[in-house]
């Protein structure tokens, strides 16, 4: 069976490509989301025409209304060239009703995964991924959706943030701790907290040495936090770092941190 607007050897859309300037595209608010100034402002600061998708149009009663790119159209207006010709997918008769269904239709898609963002954002040569991605494996560790790699890739962006050496040290206190059952998200997050906030009081060997022989490993550092999580309503990884602090300040004797919560 040929496909609807298809010839038998072609698959044709009914919109086709054609120059549309910029102070002539219109914007039907009753066909489309809520325009949001800071993403417009921020397409226009990472403008290339070789990344811009054209906007889809509706050709209605002599207008050219915006069925699908109003913040590519807006962010060419910040950069002041209202008077330059775009690139739209143009299409011709088509109702109100038609151009919200269509709206709708390209905007059906299933959003990109943190993960996959990140292996790509690696292949794409990012500087955050790359970097996050070295420190990742210089630990003998990987990013993998397997058992024994780390999938919480958004974990590894907020340790991330508080500086390259405390991602690399909260990934060695989790890896020697607790192996590959502590890879999940809110663990390296909360040991990440951890190393960041006691970056000159934590000792490395004397966390992990504790950590690694509380009794119920992993599954002990879980249920504390889970414990704090009811009593103080605060998010997990928090509760992961007050329960390992109290874990590494057990028994006698030694250096005490002071309390998470003081």
């Amino acid at each position: 069976m040929t496909p609807k607007n298809s010839t038998a050897n072609r698959i044709e859309r009914t919109g086709h490509l054609r120059w549309v300037t910029v102070s002539d595209l219109l914007v039907n608010p009753r066909a489309q989301r809520e325009l949001r100034p800071g993403w417009a402002a921020q397409i226009a600061s990472d403008f290339d025409p070789d990344r811009f998708q054209p906007p889809l149009v509706s050709l209605r009663d002599g207008e050219h209304y915006v069925i699908d790119g109003q913040h590519r159209v807006e962010a060419l207006r910040i950069m002041g060239w209202d008077d330059q010709s775009v690139q739209c997918w143009v299409y011709e008769n088509k109702s109100e009703a038609e151009e919200a269904d269509l709206f709708l239709w390209h905007n059906n898609r299933k959003a990109v995964s943190a993960y996959d963002k990140f292996q790509i954002g690696v292949v794409a040569e990012r500087a955050d991924e790359q970097e996050i991605n070295r420190i990742v494996l210089a630990n003998g560790l990987k990013v993998s959706t397997s058992d024994s790699g780390i999938r919480a890739v958004g974990a590894l962006h907020k340790v991330y943030a508080h500086g390259p050496k405390v991602l690399g040290r909260t990934l060695r206190i989790v890896r020697d701790s607790y192996g590959d059952a502590g890879l999940d998200g809110h663990v390296i997050e909360g040991i990440g907290l951890l190393a960041a906030r006691y970056n000159g009081e934590l000792d490395d060997k004397t966390a992990i040495g504790k950590l690694a022989s509380a009794r119920g490993g992993i599954g002990a550092l879980n249920s504390k936090a889970y414990t704090f999580r009811k009593m103080y309503g605060k998010p997990l990884p928090q509760c992961v770092a007050a329960s390992a602090v109290e874990i590494i300040n057990s028994g006698r004797g030694g250096k005490k941190l002071p309390s998470w919560w003081s």
